[in-house]
This record gives structure tokens, C-alpha cells and sequence, in this order.
């Protein structure tokens, strides 16, 4: 029987220069960015193997990388990027991206798109 699991990673707030207007390329604006891999699960035999698991913290460190590379225009794009750097690890066999600007409409919470990609 094969078990997966699901990875997450929650409401990761990051200041980012994205968008397609000037006023965008000036300032960041803060994005929040929800994650849930779907990968295999580790044997659950007591061994505890780092190796054997999804690093969440792994995942949290390349994306900030991938901020530090410069202006994205669209959230889909962004999206797009992460879910193809979670599915670049071997064990995640799915992923769902949801990635919001929390800044753009006064009247709302956050804007956005939310991306499922499948190996």
C-alpha cells in the first residue's frame, strides 16, 4: 500500500516586486503564498530519516532565492515558478500554489491565483 502525505507550508509573507504597473517596479508589495505538497510518506518505522521527508524549510529558503532574482509581473507566473521548484524534488508527486497580493484593492484581503500541477 502506498501512503502519501501532505506538506505544507502556510501564509509565507514576503515583500516582492510584482506586478505590471510602473508604480509596481517602484516598491514591493507583500504577497502571501500557501502551499500543500502531495508526496510520498516516509515508512513511519521509528527510523526518523531526514532524508525519507519533504523539507519544508528547503522549499521556504528557494523561493525567498527566487524573490532576490527580481520583478515578477504576474502573480501566475510566480505561482507557476513554485510549484515547478516543489515538483523538482522527487518525492512530490503533486502541488498546489496559491499565491495572493495583499495590498492591491483596498476592499479586499488579497488577490490572486491558486495552481495545481501534477508530475
Amino acid at each position: 500500500m502506498t501512503q502519501t502525505i501532505i506538506v505544507k507550508v502556510e501564509k509565507l509573507k514576503l515583500d516582492w516586486f510584482i506586478g505590471i504597473y510602473d508604480f509596481e517596479y517602484e516598491k514591493p508589495q507583500s504577497v502571501v503564498i500557501d502551499i500543500d505538497m502531495e508526496a510520498l510518506a516516509p515508512k513511519f518505522d521509528g527510523n526518523e530519516d531526514y532524508e525519507d521527508v519533504v523539507c519544508y524549510k528547503t522549499i521556504v529558503d528557494e523561493i525567498k532565492k527566487m524573490r532576490d532574482m527580481g520583478h515578477i509581473r504576474l502573480v501566475e507566473t510566480l505561482a507557476d515558478k513554485i510549484c515547478n521548484l516543489c515538483l523538482n524534488n522527487k518525492k512530490v508527486m503533486n502541488v498546489t500554489v496559491s499565491v495572493s497580493k495583499i495590498q492591491a484593492i483596498d476592499e479586499v484581503q488579497g488577490v490572486g491565483v491558486k495552481l495545481y500541477k501534477k508530475k
